[in-house]
């Protein structure tokens, strides 16, 4: 009842291989026996990892300002009672990416993000990857030694946090 024909008729082909590789060679280690045939390699091994697909050249921040004109009244996040349009979401991300931008944060720059989950975190996230840096995360329940290895290693430009996190 637990497994269908084709499931079933599967393991006894493996256990069969197994039974075979162990009456062929008494002293083969388990993790040396092949149990899978070839159609089953291929499938798992090649077939199932035929992941190639065109990426689009864009950047997320990019994508993202397209998906925002595309559907600027559509919920973007949604997080307990808080709710945020495409178009909320994309103005509020242009705010903070035009301020790291006046502070000279651009392109090769890494910014620190130590906010808890919630709206505010994709707001600043969205927004460091418009003003062209990269973001550092830096989980705020993370044990102060932690933190503070993550930003000597990384040196951060800047570290955007939550008051509570300060």
């Amino acid at each position: 009842d637990l497994f269908d024909a084709d499931t079933a008729q599967a393991i006894a082909d493996r256990y069969i291989r197994l039974l075979d590789a162990i009456c062929d060679d008494p002293d083969i280690r388990i993790g040396d026996i092949d149990v899978l045939s070839a159609a089953e390699r291929q499938r798992i091994l090649v077939d199932w990892n035929d992941t190639d697909r065109p990426v689009p050249h864009d950047t997320v921040a990019a994508l993202f300002e397209a998906q925002a004109a595309a559907v600027p009244t559509a919920t973007a996040v949604l997080f307990e009672d808080t709710q945020l349009s495409y178009a909320d979401l994309n103005t509020r991300a242009n705010q903070v990416a035009h301020a790291l931008i006046a502070r000279g944060i651009g392109p090769e720059d890494i910014v620190g993000i130590c906010q808890h989950r919630a709206p505010e975190m994709i707001v600043s996230l969205l927004g460091i990857l418009k003003a062209g840096a990269a973001y550092l995360p830096l989980d705020p329940d993370y044990p102060e030694d932690r933190l503070r290895f993550m930003l000597q290693d990384a040196e951060p430009a800047l570290v955007l946090a939550q008051t509570a996190t300060t």
